[in-house]
């Protein structure tokens, strides 16, 4: 040690002794603790029973679509213009109708030429030449 310092006597030792404040500060916090995390664990819950409830909502929404979608098209099922257009499909006119279809493996049927246009002469073309046409033009 240097000349000119003092010495100063050893500080006295204090333990560590629990007090009723220190004790009852620890309890508060751990009280406080224990009430931040119930907090926040209800307003986990909340937050997901609210998204359930969207999600529900939501999916009412499009059953009550289909509902009314399925509803209208019984209404259109069961009116007597769909009726005879169904029973003609069978055969069944009215009085004096004939059936109509097509045999199996016809050719299609000619194009119609609309008015006032000059009619065109009909080339037979393979299907590539056609789907050729169509992507990329004449």
């Amino acid at each position: 040690m240097p000349s000119n310092a003092v010495a100063l006597p050893p500080l006295p030792r204090r333990r560590l002794r629990p007090t009723r404040l220190g004790i009852g500060v620890v309890v508060a916090i751990v009280v406080a603790l224990w009430f931040v995390l119930a907090f926040a664990r209800t307003m986990t819950q909340l937050n997901d029973a609210t998204a359930r409830t969207a999600a529900v909502r939501a999916d009412n929404a499009a059953l009550t679509q289909r509902l009314a979608a399925a509803q209208a098209e019984a209404d259109l099922l069961q009116s007597d213009a769909y009726l005879r257009f169904a029973a003609r499909s069978f055969g069944m006119g009215g009085p004096g109708e004939r059936a109509f279809g097509l045999a199996p493996g016809a050719p299609p049927p000619a194009s119609i030429v609309p008015l006032g246009a000059a009619p065109t002469a009909n080339v037979a073309a393979s299907p590539l030449d056609t789907w050729l046409s169509l992507l990329f033009g004449e």
